[in-house]
């Protein structure tokens, strides 16, 4: 079972969707630009990109391939996992018993990697790994403008600290497409990873009882999000309500990750969020995770120290941080292990 919320699940038809802060990539204010962002990830972690340079058929070929994969029958599906680690994986989205009503596919993105698997997920693997790895070259792009962004409006020296570590041809990123199948009923919880079904042509709402990706915070640098335009994400605030975020089909959605809020002593930060099923229409999202090479050695950066703030997290590498991370439950607080303790901080 997915790990229990902190507060019951929300009535999402009664809480007003949450417009995230609103980034226009095009602007020529580049100062005004790592500002805003900067301020987004110290408010709620999260924003959004607009005009980001990624061209809509790039993303329109990514997605239609994703469609056109869950669309298979499931034994097809089946063929091309499970997810240890990639490949496909059906409700079962963790390695300690988490699960949600969700179908998924899983990539390193390395281009050998993913061409090796498109062999078992599509009928032409070299259409469908050219149109993964044509995605993924062009959102890694906009994932380093963001972050070198972040370096100059935090005034650090090397604007590359953080893009440099996903530019890494040994780089751990990896891209995840999450298939959301519609759930009316309780009784038409059995239809995922058993059957296919055709979504009804009416208007979206929440399937509150029906976690599809249960509460967490991604373990990564930054993610990179784009979904169709149904509901389903929702992001929990400080006073632990759970807020559903707007669709936006034409946008990016952006938040912060686990190694960027250690990297900036905690300054950003890396909020918990998850997705619910709808009730009415299917939902895919495709999330690109930026994250370091496993020898990477991640550290508070100095120009986020000082006597007023000292240093939080005690050096680690992200071979280190991901073992701790797959070694709990999905909600389970990760950061805290690697905080220092007592005199350390002092």
């Amino acid at each position: 079972m997915v790990v229990a919320s902190p507060t019951p699940l929300a009535r999402s038809e009664k809480i007003q969707a949450m417009e995230l802060p609103v980034i226009d990539l095009s602007s020529a204010d580049r100062s005004k630009l790592s500002n805003l962002i900067v301020k987004a990830c110290e408010a709620c972690g999260f924003f959004k990109v607009i005009n980001h340079g990624v061209p809509q058929e790039v993303i329109a070929k990514m997605e239609q391939e994703g469609v056109n994969f869950f669309a298979k029958p499931v034994l097809e599906k089946q063929q091309a996992g499970p997810a240890i680690p990639f490949g496909y994986g059906c409700k079962s989205i963790g390695f300690n018993g988490d699960t949600g009503e969700v179908e998924y596919l899983l990539f390193n993105t390395h281009p050998h990697s993913i061409a090796q698997r498109s062999k078992t997920i599509s009928n032409d693997p070299l259409e469908f790994s050219s149109a993964v790895s044509g995605y993924i070259e062009a959102v890694r792009g906009v994932a380093c403008e963001i972050l070198d962004l972040m370096a100059e409006g935090l005034g650090v020296p090397d604007t590359s600290v953080f893009s440099r570590l996903i530019r890494d041809v040994e780089s751990d990123s990896i891209l995840r497409l999450n298939h959301y199948p519609s759930i009316p009923t309780a009784a038409a919880t059995t239809i995922l990873c058993t059957s296919n079904s055709r979504d009804k042509d009416t208007s979206p709402s929440y399937n509150n009882n029906r976690v599809g990706f249960g509460e967490h915070t991604d373990p990564q640098i930054l993610t990179l999000l784009t979904s169709n335009d149904v509901g389903g994400l929702q992001i929990s605030l400080n006073d632990g309500v759970w807020v559903p975020v707007s669709p936006d089909p034409t946008a990016f959605c952006v938040n912060v990750g686990d190694v960027l809020q250690a990297m900036t002593n905690g300054r950003f930060v890396s909020v918990r969020h998850r997705a619910l099923t709808n009730s009415d229409k299917a939902r895919m999202s495709m999330a690109y995770f930026a994250a370091p090479p496993l020898h990477a050695r991640i550290s508070v950066l100095p120009e986020m120290v000082s006597p007023i703030t000292p240093s939080l997290y005690r050096p680690f590498t992200w071979a280190e941080y991901k073992k701790a991370a797959y070694s709990l439950r999905l909600g389970d607080s990760r950061l805290e292990l690697f905080r220092k303790q007592g005199e350390e901080v002092a």
